[in-house]
């Protein structure tokens, strides 16, 4: 076998692990979301964002840097906990005394005598909201008026996103999106996720929300799609920082839980208040 040959078995084989991995996830997905009850989707959320949580930390130890797992995950927990518990309210609530416990433990229980546990500080209050905040909201989505509709258009367009800039960079990239962060990304496969996210939140807000409209079902998967997309680009940096080609690898093929919901972890919060302030509208 030629040098020349191996490289396009081994795309061809990490292309079949995702697919083999990809297949049964998405079916789990779609039935958690559209028949499992609000408790039952939230604990699922929450327990995605402590993975989240675990990965995120062992992402820094690569680089020595040493966070206290305990408090973020405890922080994970109680977050989406209150969530399920108490929505909107909870949420808000226990994330303000997450940051407040963040805060009693870097500053005063371990009395820092330099700088050096404000980065920790830091970089733990940048995991709670990044992860346990933003995730959450995927809980809170579901309780909307016609929350198992909206779920699905949130992740339809974060999912046909990925995979329409995907191939679309693959036929039509030239011009590169973040060379410095994730140097295989293009705009031109960035456009076509918008379009192709756009596309099909207008055919399903047509099928499935005739109060929203195909118009503004449109907008809103171009905008979760632009929100979710950023949400990857973030990600990618904090894997280039901490030099890890995964954020872990729980899904064979795809990585980690980071991997794979980067993208919501960004957009379930402006889906969210972005819904809530139409259906009050």
């Amino acid at each position: 076998m030629s040098s020349t040959e191996t490289p396009v078995l081994d795309k061809k084989s990490e292309l079949i692990a995702r697919v083999k991995t990809a297949i049964p996830a998405a079916i789990v997905v779609i039935a958690i979301m559209g028949y499992a009850p609000l408790f039952v989707l939230g604990f699922v959320v929450m327990i995605f964002a402590m993975v989240g949580t675990y990965e995120f930390d062992k992402m820094f130890l690569e680089q020595k840097i040493r966070l206290s797992l305990l408090a973020m995950m405890g922080s994970s927990f109680v977050i989406g906990g209150a969530t399920v518990a108490g929505g909107a309210f909870g949420l808000t609530a226990a994330f303000l005394l997450s940051i407040l416990g963040l805060f009693f433990y870097y500053l005063l229980l371990l009395s820092p005598q330099n700088t050096e546990k404000l980065n920790l500080l830091g970089i733990s209050l940048l995991g709670v909201i990044w992860i346990s905040w933003g995730f959450n909201h995927l809980t809170l989505i579901k309780d909307l008026p016609h929350g198992t509709s909206l779920l699905f258009l949130l992740v339809l367009s974060i999912w046909v996103s990925d995979i329409a800039a995907y191939f679309g960079g693959k036929a039509f990239g030239q011009k590169l999106l973040a060379p410095t962060i994730s140097p295989k990304k293009t705009i031109e496969g960035s456009i076509c996720g918008l379009l192709g996210s756009g596309i099909v939140a207008a055919v399903f807000s047509m099928i499935f929300l005739d109060t929203m409209g195909w118009i503004l079902g449109g907008f809103v998967g171009i905008i979760s799609a632009a929100v979710g997309q950023l949400g990857d680009l973030i990600e990618s940096k904090i894997k280039r920082l901490c030099e890890v080609k995964d954020s872990g690898s729980i899904f064979p093929g795809h990585g980690g839980v980071l991997d794979r919901v980067d993208g919501f972890l960004t957009a379930a919060p402006v889906f969210y208040y972005f819904m809530l302030w139409f259906s009050r509208s």
